[in-house]
């Protein structure tokens, strides 16, 4: 098995456990809190899934360095040594996010959200600690990007696996035996935070100096950011438009909605989030060698891990988005055990499922673009999407609440795919895009909804029960997907395994 395969294999199992524990726990959190409090967390979600878009740049670009060279002294004193000086950087800007939000923890809690009938006190209080959680979660995505630069998926997905067993689901502990409050909650976070956020810093540094003495002066090598600056400010504003056009619904609606009706527009969301949760791990993966064969240059495998890649995700989450969104209302009352929750974000999260499979459509284009050290057509995109999408999302979340939001991104996302997607393949490589689309983009993606849109009208009458009908849907897509796989690739049954292990991704 190639090193990407098992790199995929760990994203996989490690971003799926992060989700699964989410789909664990978000039931847990709603019986043991109630769904208003369980509405302070969701803003919290918000508020991390901003942060995580926002400290992207910086950590794109460490991720990059972090790729480059082989492992000998010279180019591991080079990249501790910047490892270090973009440190520093994140060091400041965490402190000013979280000064930030503790002094703007009082309007938050008032004016920003509509916490019904909750203690104004408590929700301030509570925001001022989730800042310091914030801070702290910021600060290990850095260490994070450092080890899937150096290839060190594995371990990285070992210490993700680790962290999200302890704050999701090792926090229900506390929760029941000490208080069930928002206090309790964000303590913990805090707490595991600050633990991950060591260990995984001791571990890059480690692994960069092993039995060598590297020293980092501030004064000398905080030079060294300016060999990454230009790609690293085009990442950073890449960050900025992606982080607003990925968290402005959810940014709109927790000004307009209870905080009741955002725990449910979260619900719907969090199931929305499976297209990238299996796309990511991908893109991840394949990062490193798209800038090796680049930089080689090696066009022709260059180009071929890029379509395979591409051919990958679409069949994987076109698989996941169309079943889920066509069975959104079962899968949520399967998950949350909530009938009335479930029909309310039912509809919210099958708009949402379809766009984000279309927003998983960008993931390797994406990273096609970052990999030829590209940051302006994506920071363009983003700049167009802003005309359509803030505005569009505004009044729809104005006039039609939960439904208009997600509207808004499904609307955004069908327009914007294609065009990105065209300008990242004439900007890279040379193919023909009209020959290119049809073979690798539009054949997976037809052939799934087809497929599903078969067995979803053909489902017999006697499949009742959740057990039974859950049994069906997954069967069916899996069959979907194996026969779609099969079809794109053009690869027989008996030599599927072999393609997975040794061609896929060679």
């Amino acid at each position: 098995m190639s090193s990407i395969n098992k790199n995929i294999i760990a994203n996989m199992l490690g971003k799926g456990w992060s989700m699964f524990s989410i789909y664990i726990f978000i039931p847990l959190y709603i019986n043991l809190l109630g769904v208003q409090l369980y509405g302070i967390i969701g803003f919290y979600a918000i508020l991390q899934g901003i942060l995580i878009f926002a400290d992207a740049g910086l950590t794109a670009t460490l991720k990059r360095e972090m790729s480059k060279g082989d492992d000998g002294l010279k180019h591991r004193s080079y990249k501790y040594r910047i490892l270090r000086s973009i440190e520093t950087v994140y060091m400041a800007i965490m402190m000013v996010l979280v000064v930030g939000l503790v002094l703007l923890s009082d309007y938050l809690a008032t004016d920003w959200l509509n916490i019904e009938n909750l203690d104004a006190d408590m929700a301030s209080n509570s925001i001022k600690i989730m800042a310091i959680a914030l801070g702290l979660n910021f600060i290990s995505s850095l260490y994070q990007g450092a080890l899937l630069g150096l290839e060190k998926q594995v371990a990285s997905n070992l210490f993700r696996f680790s962290w999200s067993v302890l704050k999701s689901g090792v926090v229900v502990l506390p929760l029941i035996f000490i208080e069930k409050s928002l206090y309790v909650f964000f303590t913990w976070q805090v707490a595991i935070n600050l633990i991950y956020v060591l260990l995984l810093r001791y571990y890059v540094s480690k692994t960069l100096r092993k039995e060598n003495r590297i020293e980092w002066k501030a004064g000398t090598h905080l030079k060294y950011l300016r060999n990454v600056q230009k790609y690293a400010t085009g990442m950073f504003v890449i960050a900025v438009i992606a982080s607003v056009n990925n968290q402005l619904d959810k940014l709109v609606l927790s000004n307009l909605l209870s905080v009741s009706d955002l725990a449910i527009y979260t619900v719907a969301y969090t199931l929305s989030m499976m297209p990238i949760v299996f796309s990511g791990p991908i893109a991840i993966a394949i990062f490193p060698r798209l800038i090796k064969f680049y930089e080689a240059p090696d066009k022709k495998r260059l180009h071929l891990i890029f379509n395979n890649a591409f051919m990958v995700v679409a069949v994987v989450t076109t698989t996941i988005g169309i079943t889920l969104s066509l069975n959104s209302e079962l899968f949520l009352h399967v998950w949350t055990q909530d009938m009335g929750l479930s029909k309310k974000a039912m509809l919210p999260a099958s708009l949402l499922l379809l766009g984000q499979m279309l927003l998983s459509y960008q993931v390797i284009p994406f990273n096609l673009l970052l990999a030829a050290g590209n940051t302006k057509v994506n920071i363009k995109m983003g700049l167009y999407g802003f005309l359509l999408l803030i505005p569009t999302m505004i009044l729809m979340g104005k006039y039609y609440g939960m439904i208009g939001a997600a509207s808004a991104w499904l609307i955004y996302n069908a327009v914007i795919t294609p065009i990105f997607i065209y300008i990242a393949i004439k900007t890279v490589t040379d193919f023909r895009f009209g020959k290119w689309s049809l073979r690798h983009c539009l054949r997976p993606i037809v052939s799934i909804v087809l497929g599903s849109l078969f067995f979803y009208l053909i489902k017999p009458s006697f499949i009742k029960g959740q057990v039974v009908e859950i049994l069906y849907v997954l069967f069916s897509a899996t069959l979907v997907f194996v026969l779609a796989f099969r079809f794109t690739f053009g690869v027989k049954g008996r030599n599927l395994v072999s393609f997975l292990r040794h061609e896929l991704f060679s």
